[in-house]
């Protein structure tokens, strides 16, 4: 899926490795208008990429509780031990997801203060030439 609306959004599916190209452009701009977009992109990957992990884990703790029920099965200490280690790292995915939110609204308020200011400006620059 792709925003038609924002062409700096791209496959929402592949948000996370998306995610990363936005934030190196985002330290790179230096217009406001194109701030805004990336922001508001970089924003929306964040949280595609954090519903997409939050359903991966939703989905991981049903098959573990339907295999933990299952007698017929056994399942590997390693293997328990790497999803432990999976979820482990999805949380500090996560946590990383919440804090490039933070980042891309403020910046979205610095493009929009930016944008104000320079409207500000040019109104002033006018009333001095008349």
């Amino acid at each position: 899926m792709r925003s038609t609306t924002n062409p700096h959004i791209g496959d929402l599916e592949r948000a996370p490795y998306h995610l990363g190209h936005l934030l190196v452009k985002l330290g790179r701009r230096d217009s406001t208008e194109d701030l805004k977009q990336i922001s508001e992109a970089a924003e929306t990957c964040a949280s595609n990429a954090r519903d997409a992990l939050l359903r991966g884990l939703e989905a991981i703790g049903q098959v573990m509780a339907i295999a933990s029920e299952n007698q017929e099965t056994f399942v590997e200490p390693r293997t328990t031990t790497s999803l432990g280690y999976l979820v482990s790292h999805i949380a500090c995915e996560l946590q990383f997801l919440g804090e490039v939110e933070t980042v891309t609204y403020t910046a979205k308020v610095f493009a929009d203060d930016a944008k104000q200011q320079g409207k500000s400006k040019d109104k002033g620059q006018t009333a001095v030439a008349q």
